[in-house]
């Protein structure tokens, strides 16, 4: 069992506790190539289109991640995690992969994605049910 408690921030108390969220999301927006801002997530967050978990050690945020739900052109769902900020992944990631399950299924989701997932969560899922689907590679064009 994990020292951390997750919690689900509510639209209404982020702006409590953004102070200790921003900086780790920026860990994530930093390897996203350009495609977020920490200001995106934020305005997403409130306007209720992304949730954020908190991995929380005490008053302390570890580490976070964005969900978002991504309707395909056929209908299915998919609950997306795109961003991952912190650190203790290994004290926390199974049961905090348990609750994005959970909320994937109440979310009526077929599945779970993770998005830019670099070598080092590849490693730590490959004995799991997680599979890489397909790699993203960019030209970037002058």
């Amino acid at each position: 069992m994990s020292k951390h408690t997750i919690i689900a921030v509510p639209p209404n108390m982020l702006d409590l506790l953004w102070h200790q969220i921003e900086p780790l999301l920026q860990l994530a927006v930093d390897t996203s190539e350009g495609e977020t801002t920490t200001e995106d997530i934020y305005i997403k967050t409130r306007n209720g289109d992304v949730l954020i978990l908190c991995m929380c050690d005490g008053p302390i945020i570890d580490a976070v991640l964005t969900l978002q739900v991504i309707t395909y052109l056929n209908g299915k769902r998919a609950l997306c995690m795109p961003m991952v900020g912190g650190k203790y992944l290994d004290e926390w990631m199974n049961e905090g992969m348990e609750v994005v399950l959970q909320i994937a299924r109440d979310m009526k989701c077929e599945e779970v994605r993770g998005y830019a997932a670099r070598t080092g969560w590849l490693r730590k899922l490959k004995h799991t049910k997680w599979k890489e689907l397909y790699t993203t590679i960019c030209y970037k064009v002058d």
